[in-house]
């Protein structure tokens, strides 16, 4: 699977492609994780912070919708920061909330999920003069993602960081969700 980076983004990535990956990870460099208190979020953590010595910024969103799955989302997100924080290392956690809970329609979590990640960036650049070099979500190999989705994705969270240039977007080679609960 092909996703494009929007212009600013850098060169189109294969996610297919583990040497993709295999050069992102040498790199020290801030990412951002974009946690959903799912399987393929955490996996993603884990993966970042055990993989490499980037500088971990997780965030979650509060998605109040009539889903009505933002609670259990949240409880699992607090359990899994306790966790990774206490077996593998530090790093900054921060959340927002979107409430479309008056909403007949909610739109797709993805852009929402891009818009905030623009915020978390321009945030932490504010506050650490540092900037943010990519940002991730969790994905597998069963779930098909619109890849259109993602390239308004990375325009919302580019939206955040106007005037200056948004980190890159990456994802890991999909795998299937049961070796990334065996990870």
């Amino acid at each position: 699977m092909k996703a494009a980076l929007p212009e600013h983004g850098g060169p189109d990535i294969d996610l297919d492609d583990d040497s993709v990956w295999k050069k992102w990870k040498k790199n020290e460099q801030v990412s951002i994780v974009m946690l959903s208190g799912g399987v393929d979020s955490t996996y993603t953590l884990i993966k970042l912070l055990k993989e490499t010595n980037h500088t971990i910024l997780v965030h979650h969103i509060h998605l109040v919708n009539n889903e009505e799955r933002f609670e259990i989302e949240a409880q699992r997100v607090l359990s899994i920061i306790e966790l990774c924080r206490k077996l593998y290392r530090p790093f900054l956690y921060s959340e927002t909330l979107i409430d479309h809970s008056n909403m007949p329609f909610f739109g797709y979590d993805i852009i929402s999920v891009g818009f905030e990640a623009g915020i978390v960036a321009h945030s932490y650049e504010t506050a650490y003069k540092s900037k943010v070099s990519g940002w991730t979500v969790g994905t597998c190999s069963e779930e098909g993602h619109l890849e259109k989705r993602f390239v308004y994705a990375k325009a919302a969270c580019q939206a955040n960081c106007f005037p200056k240039k948004a980190p890159d977007f990456f994802l890991f080679p999909p795998i299937p969700k049961y070796e990334q609960i065996q990870y």
